[in-house]
């Protein structure tokens, strides 16, 4: 439960690319002299001398990315990934939808696309189908196209990373159903992104939604069975449960 007040500054380059320095706080003197002074370096801009400035009020305490533990350094290279891959996808989807009229004229007359083409279609289709899975709302129109779209041109699926997204939206929306067993809407639209999703010959991991499923089945289904016998939406919901174990490969009794 130790605590102690520093003063720190940090001067990021780009990329990997950082020079950060930290010390005990010494009063507020000494901190508005460093903030001026770098603050005026870093306006000018004198990147050189923000560092000369750093290397003098922080000696042996300036730091990078290397100073590190490892699972943290992973953690800040997972950051930069993720921003340098979000740039990427902006240019090669304006590369792909410019030169898509080429690129379908040459699917057309059966000659192979050149590989520049060919891995920036495929990059940007297989995002697009992450990007639909990972929508808080699943428009399950938008993916058919989208998939569709995909199967037309014989592209390498990214399988491990859209498994995964997969298996993480359908245990959303059984997590959901779960809460609310009534909304039959919520068994549809598993149902139909498992279908959806078995075009493309995706094994998104159900085992959680499975014992999900079951809990269910086991507290609900006799009860709707019951129900059945005389009242058409009991009847309607067992029908769909049934349906949905089936792509869920479990069975209740």
């Amino acid at each position: 439960m130790e605590e102690e007040v520093v003063n720190f500054a940090v001067l990021y380059f780009g990329d990997n690319n950082l020079n950060g320095g930290a010390q005990r706080f010494d009063g507020d003197d000494s901190f508005s002299v460093m903030h001026r002074e770098l603050k005026n370096a870093f306006l000018k801009p004198d990147i050189s001398g923000v560092i000369r400035l750093m290397d003098a009020h922080f000696g042996m305490h300036n730091f990078s990315l290397w100073y590190l533990f490892r699972d943290e350094q992973i953690k800040i290279l997972n950051l930069i990934q993720k921003s340098a891959l979000e740039e990427m996808e902006i240019y090669f989807r304006q590369i792909y939808e410019r030169h898509y009229p080429t690129m379908h004229i040459m699917d057309e007359l059966r000659i192979p696309l050149p590989k520049p083409f060919a891995c920036t279609a495929e990059f940007v289709l297989n995002t697009g189908l992450r990007r639909l899975l990972e929508k808080e709302e699943l428009d399950l129109d938008q993916l058919q196209r989208g998939i569709s779209e995909f199967k037309k041109w014989h592209f390498e699926l990214d399988r491990s990373t859209l498994n995964f997204v997969a298996t993480s939206k359908v245990n959303t929306i059984m997590e959901r159903f779960a809460h609310e067993p009534e909304d039959m809407s919520l068994m549809e639209g598993v149902e139909a992104a498992l279908k959806i999703l078995g075009t493309l010959s995706l094994e998104p991991d159900l085992w959680k939604a499975q014992n999900i499923y079951f809990s269910i089945g086991k507290e609900l289904l006799g009860v709707k069975r019951r129900q059945a016998e005389s009242d058409p939406h009991a009847r309607k919901w067992v029908g769909l449960f049934n349906c949905l174990g089936s792509y869920l490969r479990v069975r209740c009794f």
